[in-house]
């Protein structure tokens, strides 16, 4: 008998929303290199800053979809120590814009509990996909294929396949990236992080914490 331990817990779903204005919204924007021939982060907004797109007026319908699963998604299966309901807010939220010859570099996504992203154009045709890098395989002692060459190690990576009205929600601490874009079409995608807010753990424990503490 064969069996998977200590699984990752992760969400995706395909929205029927229409997302032609978070498209319309996408292309007004300035954008920046994120890091130098890799992909690009949307600037230049009024009325929020760039890495928190979502607090835009014009956003806010979006914002709410976006909870709306994550809360789904959390109270089914990430059930959190409490006394109480726990919570959760998107802190910090961005546009990514991939060009050909663009690419995601390998890292993650600190201060952070979950993060999510969503595919909202139209077509995803020769987008490079994301990868999640498995966190064990890091512990392996043995040799495996190229870990450059994202699809010829299955073990090691997980693709997200972009596609149309595609979220998906992973933990922060994973390690993901993208190979190459190489279709001419450039890739654009919003993505987001979120936190617990308010009391978390049991209050007779030592490790009991209320995010107000934060502001006190």
């Amino acid at each position: 008998m064969f069996k998977g331990i200590f699984p990752i817990t992760c969400y995706e779903a395909i929205l029927t929303d229409d997302f032609s204005k978070l498209k319309d919204f996408s292309r007004k924007l300035e954008y920046r290199d994120a890091m130098p021939n890799q992909h690009e982060v949307g600037t230049s907004l009024t009325g929020a800053s760039h890495n928190r797109v979502l607090e835009h007026p014009d956003l806010s319908y979006i914002k709410k979809t976006l909870m709306f699963h994550f809360n789904y998604f959390k109270d089914t299966c990430l059930t959190l120590a409490s006394h109480d309901k726990v919570d959760t807010c998107i802190t910090t939220s961005w546009f990514a814009r991939i060009k050909k010859g663009g690419k995601i570099h390998h890292h993650n996504h600190c201060n952070s509990w979950y993060s999510g992203l969503l595919y909202f154009d139209d077509d995803y045709t020769d987008a490079a996909p994301l990868a999640l890098e498995n966190p064990i395989a890091v512990f392996n002692h043995f040799d495996t294929n190229n870990e450059s060459d994202v699809s010829s190690c299955p073990d090691v990576f997980y693709e997200i396949i972009p596609q149309p009205n595609k979220i998906f929600f992973f933990p922060s601490y994973l390690k993901h990236m993208s190979a190459t874009q190489k279709g001419d079409k450039t890739r654009y995608s919003l993505a987001w992080n979120i936190y617990p807010k308010g009391k978390i753990g049991h209050d007779d424990s030592d490790s009991y914490f209320d995010t107000k503490w934060l502001s006190s």
